[in-house]
């Protein structure tokens, strides 16, 4: 990703595998694109391998990331006249 600027990144996400935000694990594609301000789609794999609610509280842990990350964006950009 570094060595050039991608248009886009997109970040496969298991649906039977969890992101975990007390270890980061799972975090890094979402930061290092976030990071690049680098406009991210995610893709759910799996979902017939897990029961509907757990795919739901997949889905909202990745809108939860990408609210996080909007948040970020604006204080920065606020910051940024200051």
């Amino acid at each position: 990703m570094c060595g050039n600027f991608p248009d886009y990144a997109t970040i496969v996400v298991a649906a039977n595998e969890k992101i975990d935000f007390h270890t980061g694990s799972g975090l890094e594609p979402f930061k290092l694109a976030f990071g690049f301000n680098i406009p991210v789609f995610v893709v759910i794999t799996k979902v017939d391998c897990v029961r509907q609610v757990e795919l739901n509280a997949q889905i909202q842990v990745v809108r939860l990331i990408n609210w996080i990350n909007r948040i970020k964006g604006e204080e920065n950009s606020r910051n940024a006249f200051l």
